[in-house]
């Protein structure tokens, strides 16, 4: 089953100050289906739910499975100057289709190198910054591609943010 999870990230002049954000969460935690056979509707069905105006988390490379896209322009809140943005992750894609989306979202062609890779490693934790070798132990939150026992703790550390 493939879905596309929504998070979402608030940022005050506050929470920029100290380069934070102020609220995280998700939006639409179950996702949205992309439910269709054919590999050229599934891109397009995805691109159409995530936006073109998104950056990828990942740069110069996709990585299958912990690559999500975060708009660039999000919601402005005029009444208290805080902006709102979304970020889109994957969920259920092939390591093809999502090389595929990243390269339709982005207009970045994908390096040969990586194109036949299935079983994509390098990947940053956001939690403590260690590269992800693993990617059974790897878990995708609203703050981003984390070890399993980061999450764990950051969730600890942050209820309310999950």
């Amino acid at each position: 089953m493939r879905r596309i999870r929504i998070s979402y990230q608030v940022v005050t002049e506050a929470s920029a100050e100290i380069g934070d954000y102020a609220e995280t969460g998700w939006d639409n935690e179950e996702g949205v289906l992309v439910d269709y056979a054919d590999f050229d509707e599934i891109v397009e069905g995805a691109v159409c739910i995530i936006g073109r105006d998104c950056e990828a988390s990942d740069y110069p490379r996709c990585c299958p499975g912990h690559t999500w896209y975060t708009e660039t322009d999000g919601e402005k809140d005029y009444s208290d100057g805080s902006e709102t943005t979304k970020s889109f992750h994957l969920d259920g894609f092939t390591a093809e289709e999502e090389w595929a989306i990243y390269s339709e979202i982005t207009g970045r062609p994908v390096p040969d190198e990586f194109v036949h890779q299935a079983d994509q490693s390098g990947c940053e934790c956001a939690h403590c910054g260690d590269e992800i070798t693993d990617l059974d132990d790897c878990v995708s939150s609203p703050h981003g591609s984390m070890h399993a026992a980061c999450a764990e703790e950051n969730e600890s550390e942050n209820p309310d943010q999950w």
